[in-house]
């Protein structure tokens, strides 16, 4: 069974695709997408700025995970935002999974971020360092995404990446994504 994971935004989003099988899992694709905000002022019959970085964000993520998962699990945080201007933002990349999944025929699961850290840790908080540590521990030789922008730490870059991963093994318990990994055998 193939299952993608997202740790969405609009400037880093982060992105897995992992195969499970009797040999265990495997990392297919691992990456942070990332977009820069324009400084030019959009007009009415513009693509607005927003639109213009979801659909860059989109096309990056699409092509890693292609039509393979049979399941998505996305990190949804957006009912811990309190700033509107972020949730919609964010809103923008959480559609576009929700529809690429709609015409695919996928499962989406969404886990919040204090369930992704209860899923690697058993408890609700831990740095990003932690987070990367504990998914090399699960996924042994992995290899994170090196490029940085803009004043990005490689760790930074890593964060996204290991979230999405965490979005998977958060997923793992959900009776959606055992049901799928029996029938896929």
């Amino acid at each position: 069974m193939i299952v993608a994971g997202l740790d969405p935004g609009l400037a880093y989003v982060g992105y897995a695709l992992v195969e499970f099988s009797d040999k265990g899992r495997e990392v297919l694709a691992l990456g942070t997408a990332h977009t820069q905000q324009s400084g030019r002022k959009g007009s009415v019959r513009q693509m607005s700025d927003t639109t213009r970085r979801a659909r860059e964000v989109w096309r990056e993520v699409r092509k890693a995970w292609g039509s393979y998962p049979q399941a998505i699990c996305l990190e949804n945080p957006i009912p811990n935002l309190r700033n509107s201007t972020v949730r919609a933002k964010i809103g923008y990349t959480i559609g576009s999974v929700v529809l690429y999944a709609e015409l695919l025929d996928i499962a989406v699961l969404e886990v919040t971020p204090a369930e992704i850290k209860l899923a690697l840790f058993n408890r609700r908080s831990a740095q990003k360092g932690d987070v990367i540590k504990r998914v090399e521990e699960i996924y042994p030789g992995i290899s994170w995404p090196t490029t940085t922008v803009r004043g990005a730490s490689s760790t930074e870059m890593a964060s996204h990446a290991a979230d999405a991963l965490g979005a998977i093994e958060a997923c793992l318990v959900d009776p959606t994504v055992q049901a799928l990994r029996q029938l896929r055998g």
